[in-house]
């Protein structure tokens, strides 16, 4: 009769045991860099610049991106989240194309989403 009224007290612990894993693979080591929805981008070949259009909340600042190139794939990601409470607007931050990594005479694979309304930004 104990034995039964021990496994009953303990029925949360295989559950609880199984998410650990599931932690440590999605909590733990996931990324703080976020894939940016981009208002737009272009290129200035003559001044080696690139150009980014993003939604700001009022403290979005140049230094909140990075830019992943990998292969052919060019990735723009948000380090900061911008939490302020401002009517979302579009603002844009040009840099150099050396600075981030970017081979002008290279062919690119943009990864992120293109939106045309700001205040869809922060949906999934």
């Amino acid at each position: 009769m104990k034995k039964l009224s021990i496994v009953k007290s303990f029925h949360w612990i295989i559950p609880f045991l199984l998410s650990i894993p599931l932690f440590l693979l999605f909590g733990f080591y996931s990324s703080k860099d976020k894939t940016e929805n981009l208002l737009g981008i272009s290129f200035n070949y003559d001044k080696s610049e690139v150009t980014i259009v993003v939604v700001s909340n009022g403290c979005t600042q140049k230094n909140d991106f990075t830019f992943l190139v990998n292969g052919n794939k060019l990735t723009i990601n948000r380090k900061k989240a911008d939490n302020c409470k401002m009517v979302p607007h579009a603002t844009s931050f040009t840099y150099s194309l050396k600075a981030v990594g970017i081979n002008a005479d290279k062919k690119y694979a943009l990864q992120n989403k293109i939106i045309a309304n700001p205040n869809i930004a922060a949906l999934p």
